[in-house]
C-alpha cells in the first residue's frame, strides 16, 4: 500500500507542477515559462489511501506551493487530474484487504 501511495505522490508531483507553471495539454504547445520559481509540495497522511466503488481510489491531502525564500503562497488556483495507476483489487476480498507481505 505504501508503494501505490509513493506512485500516487509522484503522480501528483508532476500534475501540480504542470498546473502551477500553466501548463495546457490540450494546445500541444510547450508550456509558458513559469512565473516564479515555486516548489509544490504535497502533504498526505499515511496509510490513507480508500479503495471506492467502481476501482478508484481516494486520499485526504494538501498541496502547498512555496516560493524560493519559504513563503507559501495563497490564493493559487490548481486543478488536478489523477490518471489511473493501476488496477486495485482486495487481496482478501471478506476483509476488504489490500495488503500483502510486501505491505
Amino acid at each position: 500500500m505504501k508503494t501505490l501511495q509513493h506512485c500516487v505522490i509522484i503522480a501528483l508531483v508532476g500534475l501540480i507542477l504542470a498546473a502551477i507553471i500553466g501548463c495546457d495539454n490540450d494546445s500541444g504547445d510547450r508550456p509558458p515559462p513559469p512565473i516564479g520559481p515555486f516548489r509544490p509540495r504535497i502533504v498526505m497522511e499515511e496509510d490513507t489511501i480508500y479503495l471506492k466503488p467502481n476501482d478508484w481510489a481516494a486520499t485526504n491531502g494538501a498541496v502547498i506551493a512555496e516560493d524560493e525564500s519559504g513563503n507559501v503562497g495563497s490564493g493559487y488556483h490548481v486543478d488536478l487530474t489523477v490518471a489511473p495507476l493501476g488496477y486495485l483489487e482486495y487481496m482478501n476480498p471478506i476483509l476488504r484487504d489490500t495488503t500483502d507481505e510486501m505491505g
